[in-house]
């Protein structure tokens, strides 16, 4: 992480680094936007279209201007390999992190407990 937080002018990068930084970045990522979507109340498509784009679009920033990956070294097979890479993994972080925030940000534990106690003197 210290070589992705802090870049050195002209350090070289291999395409496994690079493929794994956005692999974990993208991770890190889905767990960020699936828990601040669900506190947030965020439904539907919306919150999908969301999470994609700022995947896509976050990944091409790290890449491109935070770590500064010349362009000549990123061709086409491996742009698309980190675009690729972990994305369905994410995808399933990201929607098991809203799913759980949503359902907490949305029962209260003195409701619940009050209608299981109400449930049982019946």
């Amino acid at each position: 992480w210290a070589k992705t937080m802090m870049p050195r002018e002209g350090e070289k990068w291999t395409d496994a680094e690079l493929v794994t930084v956005a692999h974990w970045l993208r991770q890190v990522l889905a767990v960020g936007c699936g828990t601040t979507w669900g506190t947030m109340s965020v439904r539907g498509p919306l919150g999908l279209v969301m999470f994609f784009a700022l995947s896509v679009t976050t990944i091409s920033y790290v890449v491109s201007l935070q770590i500064k990956v010349p362009k000549e070294q990123l061709d086409e097979a491996l742009t698309f390999e980190m675009t690729r890479d972990g994305f369905v993994a994410s995808f399933a972080l990201f929607m098991v992190c809203w799913i759980v925030a949503y359902t907490g940000s949305q029962t209260s534990p003195i409701a619940t407990l009050d209608s299981l106690s109400g449930e049982a003197d019946q």
